[in-house]
């Protein structure tokens, strides 16, 4: 087990080290801002982090269940082969809820850049 926690913090560090060196990346910003609150402001932030974190945890884990329950009883599919394709399935599913979101405009903020355009066009007519 302790041999297994080693190997993954290696092959973390040796991609993360690989990925930069490939592509542009930036800093996480919350970890600079996490290095400047107070102690009691961190476990604050971490509290808070719980629930987000439980709700990726059950995100991940019941699809595996179920797409590896799927797989194997009703495709009648090796066991491997069930959790490799819920694996695979569900780290896409976890990938997909973690890419950004496009920036959308809220409603009021959309009807005032149509407000100043149509004052703008006033000026310029008058």
């Amino acid at each position: 087990m302790v041999g297994f926690a080693l190997l993954n913090v290696v092959v973390t560090f040796a991609l993360g080290t690989m990925f930069r060196i490939l592509f542009d990346t930036n800093a996480n910003p919350v970890a600079a801002q996490l290095s400047q609150v107070s102690t009691s402001q961190l476990t604050l932030f971490f509290l808070e982090t719980v629930p987000q974190l439980l709700g990726e945890e059950l995100v991940t884990i019941l699809p595996f269940l179920a797409i590896t329950y799927f797989a194997y009883s009703r495709m009648d599919l090796s066991r491997g082969s069930s959790i490799l394709i819920a694996w695979l399935l569900t780290a896409l599913i976890f990938a997909l809820l973690h890419l950004p979101r496009p920036v959308r405009p809220s409603s009021r903020w959309a009807l005032a850049a149509l407000r100043d355009e149509a004052r703008r066009s006033l000026r310029e007519a008058g």
